[in-house]
């Protein structure tokens, strides 16, 4: 398949789903395949079904932090990229000795984009090896 027909799987997390949504939406529109989760249970969950090439995860949720989060998603898709996002990335705390990059919000479309795009370049999928529920799978 050519690599222009492949996708790039983003999974974004965040409890304010104005934000998750608004990134969904700039990701989809620059050819990503991209998913929002508002916790980290579904964010796990999600994580584990869909296999995605990167995650952008809030720092602050409010059933897990996001670096536990990470670290959670980085056991359940060892390929997947990580980076978090936070309105203080500069504050003092767990991200001071935390191995991802921290992304500060509010974070320019175009910047996000080309970070997904240079972080991913290779890491594309071809549609057909998306992973179905099992649901699906038996149904077909």
């Amino acid at each position: 398949m050519p690599e222009r027909d492949r996708l790039t799987k983003a999974l974004i997390v965040d409890d304010d789903r104005i934000v998750a949504d608004s990134l969904v939406l700039v990701l989809q529109e620059n050819s990503f395949q991209a998913a929002a989760s508002y916790s980290a249970q579904t964010a796990l969950s999600a994580a584990d079904l869909q296999q995605p090439d990167v995650a952008i995860i809030e720092v602050v949720l409010p059933d897990l932090d996001g670096v536990r989060l990470a670290r959670r998603i980085q056991v359940l898709s060892p390929r997947t990229h990580i980076l978090l996002m936070s309105g203080c990335p500069d504050a003092a705390g767990p991200l001071d000795t935390c191995e991802f990059e921290v992304l500060a919000k509010p974070m320019p479309p175009g910047k996000v984009v080309a970070k997904l795009r240079a972080l991913t370049r290779g890491n594309s999928i071809d549609p057909s090896e998306i992973r179905q529920p099992i649901s699906e799978k038996s149904a077909a």
